[in-house]
């Protein structure tokens, strides 16, 4: 999975939103973790306006989750 999130950006961007369901069934802790590395890789490998909303999606579940902030 991390190799595609290098070769295929745009792959990598539906990978990140499989992982978030996958992530239901698995301890609040894990599901937490992924959406961190969730919104870092839709912020480093998308275009602009997803970049736009992946941050709107940060400031919105940090208070919630304590996500870490994207890596620039």
């Amino acid at each position: 999975m991390f190799l595609l999130f290098l070769t295929q950006p745009y792959l990598s961007f539906i990978s990140c939103f499989s992982l978030i369901s996958l992530s239901l069934n698995l301890s609040f802790l894990v599901q937490e973790q992924i959406m961190a590395l969730t919104l870092n890789c839709l912020y480093l490998h998308t275009p602009r306006y997803i970049k736009t909303y992946s941050s709107l999606i940060y400031h919105t579940l940090k208070p919630i989750v304590q996500i870490p902030a994207p890596y620039t």
